[in-house]
């Protein structure tokens, strides 16, 4: 009987560290995504000159629609939603549906109406929803050569 032939494998301390490292990089970049992905994520968007239609108790009414809109996948509560002028100051949006405060889970939207009699278009810096944390999301209404301008007006004024 012929004998077999030894075959030999040797893995040397280099190569256990390079597998190491490309895989733990690997495992890294996977958690890093799921983070991103996990994270809250709320949109907010805006259109102008919008009316109701077959609504006759609302015939007329020209108003600006916001939109809320969670897009991430852990829930978030509103606590409400308003806009900021650029000279300082604001004001809150009370005919939200549903009303604030609520909680906006994956996908879901909420969705509030201003009436344009009473905004002063040529003054808003932004739309802004807030959640119970504290957290601000926003859509700029302001062209962005304009927020900085007021910005440091406020800022040498001393408001806020």
């Amino acid at each position: 009987m012929e004998p077999m032939p030894l075959f030999t494998l040797s893995i040397t301390a280099s190569v256990v560290a390079w597998y190491a490292a490309v895989v733990s990089t690997f495992a890294l970049c996977i958690q890093v995504g799921h983070f991103l992905r996990d994270r809250v994520k709320v949109k907010v968007r805006f259109q102008r000159n919008m009316e109701i239609i077959g609504d006759p108790a609302r015939a007329g009414f020209v108003f600006t629609h916001l939109e809320i809109v969670n897009v991430g996948r852990r829930p978030v509560t509103i606590r409400n939603v308003t806009l900021t002028y650029l000279k300082g100051g604001g004001a809150i949006a009370t005919d939200v549906l549903p009303r604030p405060p609520f909680e906006l889970t994956e996908g879901k939207q909420a969705d509030a109406f201003l009436d344009e009699g009473d905004l002063r278009f040529d003054e808003i810096r932004a739309f802004q929803a807030h959640d119970a944390v504290g957290r601000t999301y926003r859509a700029y209404f302001a062209k962005w050569y304009r927020r900085p301008y007021w910005w440091v007006r406020r800022l040498i004024s001393g408001k806020k």
